[in-house]
C-alpha cells in the first residue's frame, strides 16, 4: 500500500505559497460578486500553528495550508484570506485550540478561546458560530453536562453554539483518528446531541461514506453535515465513480447536508492516491 512521504507532503504548501496564490486573484469584480454576503461555514484558528495539539502527528500531517506546525492563523491571517470577498460572518470549527486541562471538559476552553476572538471585533462576524467537540462515548449525564458547559462559556457573547464535530477519518495511507471499531457505538451520544438542537459535522474520507449513512439512519432526528464533500482520496476515474455512488446514496437521507470545501486539498493529488 502506498504511503505519504514527509517531503512529498511538506513541499505542497507554505504560507508564502498561499499568499502568492491569494494575491494573484483577478480583480474581485471579475472573479466574484463582491457585494454578495457570504458566511464562511468552516474554518479553524491556531495561535501557534498546530504544534499546540498534543495529539497532532507532525511527521504525517505537517502542513495543511496555513494550519501548519509553525505558523499561527488568527484574525489577521483570516482577514487577509477573505479580503477580496464580502464575508459577513464565519463558523469556527473545532481545531483543539485553547484546550484547558484544568476544566472537567477541556474542550470548553476552546469555546472560551472562540468567545475571546469574537468579542475583539463582533461587527466583523468572525467566529459568530462555533462547532466544538464533545466525548459522545461518555455517559448520558456527561454529554448533557458538556453541552451545558459549552453553552455557559459562550453565554452573552453573541456566539452561536451550532453543534459538534465528529472526526472519523481513517485511512492507513494518510491519517487515522482513534475511534471505536463500530460507528454504531456513537449513536446513543449523537441522539442526545440532536435532542439539544445541535448539528453534527462529520469528517470522513470517501471510503467511509457508508459509515455516515449508517449513523444517519440510526439517528434520524439528528442533523449531520458531511465535511469536505467526504474528501475523495485521489482524483482518478475509479475514485470518482466510487465517491459518486456513495454520495448518491447519502443524498437520499433528509437529515444529511454536505459542505463544499477543501476541493483543492492536496490529498487528492498526492502520489499513491490516484
Amino acid at each position: 500500500m502506498s504511503t505519504i512521504k514527509d517531503k512529498e507532503w511538506n513541499s505542497l504548501w507554505s504560507n508564502d505559497d498561499l499568499n502568492v496564490w491569494i494575491d494573484a486573484f483577478p480583480d474581485p469584480d471579475e472573479a466574484f460578486y463582491p457585494s454578495t454576503p457570504i458566511i464562511d461555514a468552516h474554518h479553524h484558528l491556531f495561535p501557534d500553528g498546530r504544534k499546540h495539539n498534543p495529539s497532532f502527528d507532525s511527521t504525517r500531517f505537517a502542513s495543511v495550508g496555513r494550519a501548519s506546525t509553525t505558523s499561527k492563523y488568527l484574525r489577521e491571517e483570516w482577514n487577509h484570506d477573505t479580503s477580496k470577498v464580502n464575508v459577513v460572518a464565519s463558523v469556527y470549527v473545532e481545531g483543539r485550540s485553547g484546550y484547558d486541562k484544568s476544566l472537567r471538559f477541556p474542550s470548553v476552553g476552546e469555546a472560551s478561546f472562540v468567545r475571546k476572538i469574537h468579542e475583539e471585533s463582533p461587527s466583523s462576524g468572525l467566529c459568530k458560530g462555533f462547532v466544538g467537540v464533545i466525548d459522545i462515548l461518555g455517559s448520558d449525564d456527561d454529554i448533557r453536562e458538556a453541552i451545558k458547559a459549552h453553552r455557559s462559556a459562550l453565554d452573552g457573547s453573541g456566539v452561536i453554539f451550532c453543534g459538534i464535530r465528529l472526526s472519523l477519518a481513517h485511512d492507513p495511507r494518510f491519517f487515522c483518528v482513534p475511534r471505536p471499531e463500530r460507528v454504531s457505538d456513537y449513536a446513543r451520544g449523537l441522539r442526545i446531541i440532536g435532542s439539544h438542537g445541535l448539528t453534527v459535522d462529520v469528517w470522513i474520507y470517501h471510503t467511509q461514506i457508508p459509515e455516515l449513512v449508517e449513523l444517519a439512519e440510526l439517528c434520524t432526528d439528528t442533523k449531520f453535515i458531511c465535511d469536505h464533500v467526504a474528501m475523495p482520496l485521489g482524483s482518478d476515474e475509479a475514485v470518482f465513480t466510487e465517491w459518486k455512488k456513495s454520495m448518491t446514496r447519502l443524498s437520499q437521507l433528509p437529515n444529511v447536508h454536505v459542505k463544499l470545501g477543501r476541493l483543492d486539498d492536496p490529498v487528492r493529488v498526492l502520489p499513491g492516491f490516484d
